[in-house]
């Protein structure tokens, strides 16, 4: 016994679908339920091929204005790195990194903040070291002229000299 197939009316294809007037078709797939031992003959294979129409997918609206993509920061890295050398501690190569970052961003069109921060950070960096630097200095004088004052009861000793006591 040979297995019946409905009769399906011929599907004309069209010659441009619209999404309104094409209802999505799905594709007609043969199946055996029993498999046969007879022959394959030309009553069998007499089956008409379906045009398969895929589901139209949504329609995107073109827009005249093209996607805008974000432009390259050329001193955008050197920023960073003189943002991160300032807060380290090395102004004077922050100060330094930060300006030539700021001016390629300024001749790219660029803001560039961390450029701006690195150079500020570098520069208090700078002015606190120069501080700290003329205090200890400052100081290191003044117990050098304590020690060198005779009978002042201040004991100074040398890694050359004995310890002595004016």
């Amino acid at each position: 016994m040979e297995p019946t197939q409905p009769e399906q009316p011929p599907v004309e294809p069209t010659e441009e679908p619209t999404v309104e007037s094409t209802p999505p078709v799905e594709p007609v797939v043969q199946q055996d339920t029993e498999p046969t031992t007879e022959p394959a003959t030309e009553s069998t294979s007499s089956v008409e091929p379906v045009a398969s129409v895929t589901p139209a997918s949504p329609v995107v609206p073109v827009t005249s204005t093209p996607v805008a993509v974000a432009p390259v920061n050329p001193g955008k890295t050197m920023g960073i790195v003189s943002f991160i050398l300032s807060l380290v501690g090395i102004g004077l190569v922050g100060l330094i990194l930060g300006i030539i970052a700021k001016k390629k961003s300024k001749t790219a069109g660029q803001t560039n903040g961390f450029a701006l921060a690195g150079i500020i950070i570098g520069i208090v960096n700078i002015v606190v070291v120069t501080i700290v630097t003329t205090f200890i200095i400052i100081g290191a004088v003044a117990v050098v002229q304590k020690c060198n004052q005779p009978g002042s009861g201040v004991t100074c000793t040398s890694s050359t000299s004995s310890t002595s006591t004016y």
